[in-house]
């Protein structure tokens, strides 16, 4: 798939561009009008989580130093980039997907683990397997696991690891002290957009894997409106996506629609029409937290 990608991605290159303008161009009109500009905002940052997603992916150019140059600033707050991308990455071993503890990505618990779970952290992990939940505690299970993870780098990781936070902090505190200070954005509305932004992005990924002993089974397909296609850069095809990583985002609804009948024969028919369908689990949850195969311990993985 690489040889399909073109030496500059204008499409991204230009959204990606379009997306820190327009994040500028609301901070600093803000005071303008902010019933308007505040939603604008949280759309602008999740948005931004999207660009991100497809920068990491070896997008818009052929040079990895310049995509990810292009992702570092941390308009939307949560994880540093380089930690995104590494850890996304490693999401991409299909054949981990959903496995607790070798999968970044997945929400699931092996059983070992829940034993140990005090009643809270269970009656936590059960409220985020419902769509409401998911949108309500994601974004703050998030920070407390980019806490967590901070914590520990800061404190016994390698000097790149070390660096790649103090620069994101660095760089997230001077984000907000430009919106709140040289600019009118109240410091409470920006972290609430960052917050609603999170929980955007959380209603792509609520259920966008599920656990079956096929791993190509576990990887959904959600054709959706136009608005959640660029909101998220049609990574609802996800099974397209896991398939092809490195198409960019503008070729992935062609590629399902040339072999849509295939992928949905690999992943089992597991498809949506849209998110729609997710509102039978708002308050339902979607599965158990508790993964129900048992856990294999897999080697460290290397990311290419």
């Amino acid at each position: 798939m690489k040889s399909e990608i073109a030496p500059i991605e204008w499409p991204t290159l230009l959204l990606v561009v379009a997306n820190y303008v327009a994040w500028w161009v609301v901070i600093s009109k803000f005071s303008i009008n902010p019933v308007l500009m505040t939603p604008t905002l949280m759309l602008l940052l999740a948005f931004h989580t999207s660009l991100v997603h497809e920068l990491l992916h070896g997008h818009p150019t052929s040079s990895p130093w310049f995509n990810d140059l292009l992702g570092t600033p941390p308009v939307a707050l949560i994880y540093p980039y380089a930690v995104f991308k590494d850890t996304h990455l490693r999401h991409h071993r299909n054949d981990h997907l959903t496995i607790p503890g070798v999968d970044p990505e997945s929400f699931f618990h092996c059983s070992e683990d829940w034993k140990k779970k005090t009643k809270f952290l269970r009656i936590v992990a059960w409220v985020n397997m419902t769509l409401a939940g998911r949108l309500l505690l994601s974004p703050m299970i998030s920070v407390v696991q980019m806490l967590k993870l901070c914590a520990v780098q800061l404190s016994s990781g390698t000097l790149k690891q070390r660096l790649t936070w103090l620069v994101h902090i660095a760089a997230a505190i001077g984000i907000l002290y430009v919106a709140t200070n040289y600019y009118a954005v109240p410091l409470w509305i920006y972290l609430f957009c960052a917050y609603g932004a999170h929980s955007l992005i959380s209603l792509r990924s609520f259920f966008e894997h599920r656990t079956a002993e096929v791993p190509s089974q576990r990887i959904v397909i959600v054709k959706s409106c136009w608005f959640f296609k660029l909101l998220f850069l049609n990574n609802n095809f996800h099974a397209t996506h896991h398939r092809y990583p490195f198409l960019p985002w503008y070729g992935i609804e062609k590629r399902f629609n040339q072999d849509g009948g295939t992928v949905l024969k690999r992943n089992g028919n597991f498809y949506f029409s849209g998110y729609r369908d997710w509102l039978r689990f708002l308050f339902h949850p979607v599965a158990s937290p508790v993964y129900p195969y048992p856990v294999k311990h897999y080697p460290a993985q290397e990311v290419k």
